[in-house]
């Protein structure tokens, strides 16, 4: 170890004023970026604790990290947090327990407290209170947005009969930042805060962006446009069906890339009820039967004087004649066989259906160029198959003409940037690794390389007397003995050599 310094020490002072200013800015450079190297190295991966957090919330929270001495850092303009990777979810759940971020509003916590004298309008107010919040909370964590707020209007339960048809109506607004909430999104907000209020319908509940545009205005089933873009959607889904159905058939048949489908599908746009009955006149049925029978009898004595009057002398006596009188009726009612049937035709129903179908011509496989037609009897093979996979009876409906295709893939795979980010965070610390050992054996080859560059300077003069002095040193037989007599074995050697190099002068 000694030997080595001193040899540094040599160097060193055998180097001229500017090559040691060189040599050590070098070094200097060298190893300060090599430690910044590894600062950046090992420093904490952050990742997102909170993001799309109000300015309430963040003061609290960064209150409280820094009451933890827990590193941050404020992205977003100061509504996203960032903590270090490691520890992310267990300063999640201790910010949790401390009731940190409440969200846009406050939950179902503020009956966590309970209050004497809370009137029955007070209750039903913080119970509103609670719901708006819950639900704002949930919606702010749908992917694609950054903050929400929820208004529900519920109507006062009055008895008068103007106010029975009122039902509860609810807004939601979403800050989406700079990016667009796609249909389904929507639709799923509408569809929780609609099955969350008791009575609200899902046409009632509006979702407006910061925008300033209503999301839900083309999702409405009450209105013409909606109506109309559902029967558009519709439409474009069956669509989208049938030509990725007839695309799959024909790709097992003919190749992968080798069909293009396209179906046109005319839609029922009209609801329709009707409402059919049939008499039946010769099966009739018995419905009821009555009978009734009435008598009457008339019984008259000493009737002396009348018209209408008998008498039998019997004894010297008058006697009356009887009179009886029965009368009987029969009712029967019938019923003629009826069937009444009701059909509701509402719309989707597919009223007519056409295809359209390119494939690709045939090459020759003695050249490439030259492409080979299908004879008619194969078209229509394919023609019937596209038929009777879409149900369509006419023939007339589906047309196919061979093309010739051009040669790009169009089918180029879509990759995922999610999958894509979440790969790059999985393979992220090895990278860092890799990168940090081959940026040292780097640095440490351009050191290496600059010491064999920087060679030391030597004074001609200096050179030329030192030379000049070990050919001024003549050995002396005192000298020789010494020499023997210390190193025996170097000194035969050396004469070994002499005496070899005179035989070979000679």
């Amino acid at each position: 170890m000694q030997t080595f310094v001193e040899q540094i020490k040599i160097f060193w002072q055998q180097l001229r004023a500017g090559q040691k200013m060189s040599l050590s800015a070098s070094i200097f450079a060298i190893f300060l970026g090599f430690s910044i190297f590894l600062y950046w190295i090992n420093r904490p991966q952050m990742q997102l604790l909170y993001g799309g957090v109000s300015a309430k919330d963040m003061a609290e929270i960064v209150a409280l990290l820094e009451e933890q001495g827990v590193p941050y850092q404020l992205t977003n303009g100061g509504h996203s947090v960032l903590v270090p990777q490691k520890s992310v979810y267990n300063i999640r759940m201790n910010l949790v327990e401390k009731g940190v971020p409440t969200g846009a509003g406050v939950g179902y916590e503020i009956f966590d407290k309970s209050y004497v004298g809370v009137s029955d309008f007070m209750q039903k107010t913080n119970y509103l209170r609670a719901l708006q919040g819950e639900l704002s909370r949930t919606v702010a964590e749908l992917n694609g947005v950054r903050n929400a707020r929820v208004m529900i209007v519920m109507p006062e339960n009055k008895l008068l009969s103007s106010q029975a048809n009122i039902h509860p109506t609810a807004s939601v607004f979403v800050d989406t930042g700079s990016n667009n909430l796609p249909e389904a999104a929507v639709n799923a907000i509408r569809s929780l805060v609609a099955n969350s209020v008791e009575g609200l319908k899902l046409d009632d509940v509006s979702v407006v962006d910061n925008h300033g545009k209503v999301l839900s205005e083309d999702l409405a089933k009450t209105n013409g446009i909606g109506l109309a873009s559902s029967h558009i959607r519709m439409r474009e889904n069956l669509e989208n069906y049938f030509s990725k159905k007839i695309e799959t058939m024909l790709h097992s048949v003919l190749g992968v890339g080798q069909v293009v489908a396209r179906v046109s599908v005319d839609l029922e746009t009209n609801t329709t009820t009707i409402v059919e009955e049939k008499y039946d006149p010769e099966s009739q049925v018995i419905r009821t039967q009555t009978f009734q029978e009435n008598s009457s009898s008339n019984n008259e004595s000493n009737a002396t004087q009348g018209p209408t009057a008998e008498r039998e002398a019997v004894g010297g006596q008058a006697i009356e004649s009887n009179s009886v009188e029965t009368r009987k009726n029969k009712t029967i009612s019938y019923d003629i066989n009826k069937a009444t049937r009701e059909i509701v035709e509402t719309p989707g129903n597919i009223k007519r259906m056409s295809a359209a179908v390119f494939i690709a011509q045939r090459t020759d496989p003695k050249n490439e160029k030259n492409y080979l037609s299908r004879s008619e009897s194969e078209l229509n093979s394919l023609k019937s198959m596209i038929a009777n996979a879409l149900g369509i009876e006419d023939l007339k409906y589906v047309s196919i003409q061979e093309v010739p295709f051009n040669n790009v893939n169009l089918f180029e795979s879509n990759i995922d940037k999610n999958a894509f980010e979440t790969q790059m965070m999985v393979w992220e610390p090895w990278v860092k690794n890799i990168l940090a050992i081959a940026c040292s054996i780097g640095l440490f080859g351009i050191f290496l390389r600059m010491i064999k560059k920087t060679r030391p300077f030597v004074n001609p003069n200096e050179a030329s007397r030192a030379k000049r002095e070990q050919e001024a040193i003549v050995p002396t037989p005192e000298m020789l003995n010494l020499l023997i007599q210390q190193k025996p074995d170097n000194v035969g050697t050396a004469l070994q050599n002499w005496i070899a190099k005179d035989e070979k002068a000679s």
